[in-house]
């Protein structure tokens, strides 16, 4: 996902993702120490919780919060670590197998 600064021309949760995603890249380094290797979800530029798999981070979060309110991200040192998971509540979770 590429952004700027300038977000004043995004939707609220698109904006909320990039500052999710700017929190993630901001904080690496401490979150790191204390999720690394786990999928952390992140709301408001706060984690919320940490998973294992991918999977159960959306299914788990999605028990308790709307989607399209939160990101999911895989704190690893992976490359290329710029990978935003978004969710919407256009994409059906249950075909995917994942809700």
């Amino acid at each position: 996902m590429v952004y700027n600064d300038d977000t004043k021309y995004l939707k609220e949760d698109e904006r909320m993702v990039v500052e999710n995603y700017k929190y993630f890249e901001e904080n690496f380094d401490t979150l790191y120490e204390q999720f690394g290797g786990k999928y952390i979800v992140l709301k408001n530029r706060e984690v919320i919780a940490a998973y294992d798999d991918f999977a159960a981070a959306v299914k788990e979060t999605a028990k308790t919060e709307e989607l399209g309110t939160f990101s999911v991200q895989h704190c690893e040192w992976e490359e290329p670590q710029k990978i935003v998971r978004y969710f919407n509540d256009n994409i059906n979770f249950e075909k995917l197998g994942v809700v």
